[in-house]
């Protein structure tokens, strides 16, 4: 078979279209967008609140924040595609916080809806702890003050490391429990030491405080450092209470 040869012209054509890259632009900015949300209130009363304004609605890492309309609702503006933590917040309530929502930009995105309950006026003003040795419990009894018929729930916190009674509280290996308290002034639960990870010679600790609601107390686990966190700052803790195990 006769090959024909290729013409110079196309090879020329050929190698005069390999020229050099053209200078590279500079990155494209991040997609922006707004994020909105919902937030009711519930006083400490029990009853509904009909004005939910007033909540702080702030994003970390960053500097955007809101306030929430007579509705509940909120609206972030401009908020680059990221990673953020919520934190809703308004003096009276429980803080309440939400980590690692990704945010991917270019339109706008519904949170949801986030409920805040109002810290109580209710304080325990003594909390009290022992060992029970012949079950491997962990006792505690508190005296709450003042009186109130409202439904109520004592969270008690017992760890084997000591916890602070200042905000911000961060708690490490811990038991978090709730007491169930109607129109009582005396509160008494029992606790497994084993939950804390308890072996004769340790001490735990253990604070307490009056709570509107389970999981809706202000206590909120920090996934990126696998530690529970509480910043309230209208809570009134009780003492610490330390008991040893035997």
């Amino acid at each position: 078979m006769n090959l024909k040869p290729i013409p110079l012209v196309l090879v020329f054509l050929l190698f005069s279209c390999k020229g050099d890259r053209g200078p590279v632009g500079p990155p494209g900015q991040p997609l922006s967008g707004d994020i909105a949300g919902r937030v009711t209130l519930t006083p400490p009363s029990g009853a509904s609140s009909t004005d939910m304004s007033g909540v702080t609605v702030s994003i970390e890492p960053s500097s955007i924040s809101t306030t929430t309309l007579s509705d509940g609702s909120w609206t972030l503006k401009n908020v680059p595609a990221g990673i953020y933590d919520f934190t809703y917040f308004k003096p009276g309530y429980f803080v309440e916080k939400d980590f690692n929502l990704q945010f991917v930009g270019g339109g706008t995105l519904f949170r949801g809806y986030r409920s805040l309950y109002g810290v109580p006026l209710d304080t325990i003003i003594q909390l009290l702890g022992s060992f029970i040795s012949s079950s491997g419990l962990l006792h505690f009894e508190g005296t709450i003050s003042p009186l109130d018929s409202t439904h109520r729930y004592v969270v008690l916190i017992t760890s084997k490391i000591a916890i602070s009674t200042t905000i911000p509280l961060y708690i490490g290996i811990y038991d978090l429990h709730y007491v169930e308290i109607y129109a009582t002034q005396h509160f008494e639960t029992y606790i497994s030491a084993y939950n804390v990870q308890l072996v004769p010679g340790d001490t735990a600790y253990a604070v307490a405080f009056v709570g509107a609601r389970i999981g809706e107390t202000g206590v909120n686990l920090n996934p990126k450092i696998m530690t529970w966190e509480f910043d309230t700052p209208d809570i009134a803790f009780s003492n610490m209470a330390t008991v040893v195990v035997q």
